[in-house]
């Protein structure tokens, strides 16, 4: 094992956890991976619980960006009305990525999703913190919002 790290992570509920993140050193190549749990998605500060909220709002009900930033209960985390725009255009920049190799991993039919909404209910049926650990376990890893795959035309 190297050397562990400490981040933090805003829960649903606003709570904001201290985690330990295991890296480990290939022998081989020298490079380090960091070991995440489920409901930290990397390079973002929220939990994967609240940034599946947000998107289930926009994508499935139809929620504007605004409404899902003002409304108490989707945003008892307080993130801001920027990082919902982040979010979403991070997960739509992704999505074609998702659709041609992601859900395939995944294991779930992707069958006529072309839009975002259609694609985000393909991913929601395995939960944002179950797909993004999956998809990162593959050969190339990439995730929901960030794609180490070459990106499709």
């Amino acid at each position: 094992m190297h050397t562990p790290y400490h981040r933090y992570v805003i829960t649903d509920d606003g709570r904001r956890l201290q985690i330990g993140v295991h890296r480990y050193r290939c022998t081989c190549c020298g490079r380090t991976v960091s070991f995440l749990p489920a409901f930290a998605v990397p390079y973002k500060h929220f939990g994967s619980g609240v940034i599946e909220a947000v998107l289930d709002g926009v994508f499935t009900l139809n929620l504007s960006l605004r409404a899902v930033h003002r409304d108490a209960v989707l945003n008892r985390a307080g993130f801001s009305l920027s990082a919902c725009r982040e979010w979403r255009r991070q997960f739509c920049t992704n999505r074609a990525n998702l659709l041609h190799e992601g859900l395939k991993r995944l294991g779930v039919d992707s069958g006529d999703a072309v839009d975002p909404a259609a694609v985000w209910d393909c991913v929601r049926h395995v939960s944002l913190a179950v797909g993004q650990e999956q998809l990162s376990r593959g050969s190339p890893p990439f995730g929901v919002f960030r794609s180490l795959l070459v990106p499709w035309a």
